[in-house]
C-alpha cells in the first residue's frame, strides 16, 4: 500500500512579464520584480488574483477583457513541506494531477521535470531529491501558454474555430480560447491535486478495466495493468484480482 502526503493548500505566487528565462525559485522571480499573492492549490491564477483584490471576477461585466495582459505573464507557485520520518526502501513519486500548461518542475533547487499539457497527470520520481530530515521546497515555474504557441508551426490552412488559431498547438480546453459558453481567459495553475505518494518497490500502475461483454446474468471483463518490480530476475506471481458491485 502506498502512503500519499498531500501538498494541496497554501502556496505563494509570484507573477510577471515572461521575458527571458523562467525564474526557476520565488526568490528568483522577486529579484525580477515580479509581484506576490497567496495561491490555493487546486485553483487557477484568476481566482488568486480576485482574492488578492487585484482583479474582479472575470465572469462579470467585461472584466475579463482586463485579464488579456496575463497571456503574457509567467507563474511561478511555491511552497515547503516536510516528509515526515523516513520510509525505507520506498519510492517517493511526486504527482501533478494537472498543471496548466507549460512549466518547470523543481524539488530543493533540482529540475525533476516539465509538463505540456493540462489535460492528463505527470509524476516524476523525486526520491533522490528530498530532505529526511528538515523543510523541503517545491517549485513549479509555469511559462506562458501564448509564448509556447508561437514557438510552434502554424500553417495557414490549419485553423481553429474563429480566431483561436491557437487550439490545434496547445494541450488545453478549447474553451479557454474563447467559446459560445465563456469568453476568451487562458488560464494558468495548479488546477488538480499535487501530492507526494510513497511507494513500495513492487506495485502496479496504469490499471486498466473494461467490460469486453455483458447481459442480464453475467459480465466479461478485462484487466489490463503495467507491473513493476525491483527484482532483477520476476518469479512466477499470480494476480488475484477481487470485485464488489455497490
Amino acid at each position: 500500500m502506498e502512503e500519499v502526503l498531500s501538498l494541496n493548500g497554501t502556496w505563494a505566487l509570484w507573477f510577471g512579464p515572461d521575458e527571458g528565462p523562467p525564474p526557476v525559485s520565488g526568490a528568483q522571480a522577486a529579484q525580477r520584480g515580479f509581484r506576490r499573492v497567496e495561491a490555493t492549490v487546486p485553483g487557477n491564477v484568476e481566482l488568486d488574483l480576485v482574492a488578492a483584490g487585484l482583479e474582479r471576477d472575470p465572469l462579470t461585466g467585461s472584466n475579463v477583457l482586463s485579464f488579456e495582459r496575463y497571456e503574457q505573464y509567467a507563474w511561478v507557485f511555491e511552497r515547503e513541506f516536510t516528509t515526515g520520518p523516513a520510509l525505507p526502501g520506498r519510492r517517493a513519486a511526486l504527482r501533478l494531477h494537472g498543471v496548466n500548461t507549460y512549466s518547470d518542475v523543481y524539488i530543493n533547487g533540482v529540475r525533476v521535470g516539465e509538463t505540456d499539457n493540462m489535460l492528463i497527470a505527470h509524476e516524476f520520481d523525486i526520491t533522490e531529491h528530498l530532505y529526511i530530515d528538515g523543510a523541503n521546497t517545491i517549485t513549479v515555474s509555469v511559462r506562458s501558454a501564448m509564448k509556447e504557441a508561437r514557438k510552434k508551426p502554424l500553417p495557414v490552412a490549419q485553423q481553429g474555430t474563429g480566431n483561436c488559431n491557437e487550439i490545434p498547438a496547445l494541450r488545453m480546453p478549447p474553451h479557454s480560447f474563447g467559446w459560445d459558453i465563456m469568453p476568451r481567459l487562458l488560464s494558468a495553475g495548479l488546477w488538480r491535486d499535487v501530492e507526494i505518494a510513497y511507494q513500495g518497490p513492487e506495485r502496479f500502475h496504469d490499471v486498466y478495466m473494461y467490460t469486453r461483454s455483458a447481459d442480464t446474468d453475467r459480465a466479461h471483463l478485462a484487466l489490463c495493468y503495467t507491473f513493476e518490480s525491483d527484482r532483477e530476475i520476476l518469479p512466477i506471481y499470480t494476480v488475484r484480482v477481487e470485485g464488489r458491485c455497490g
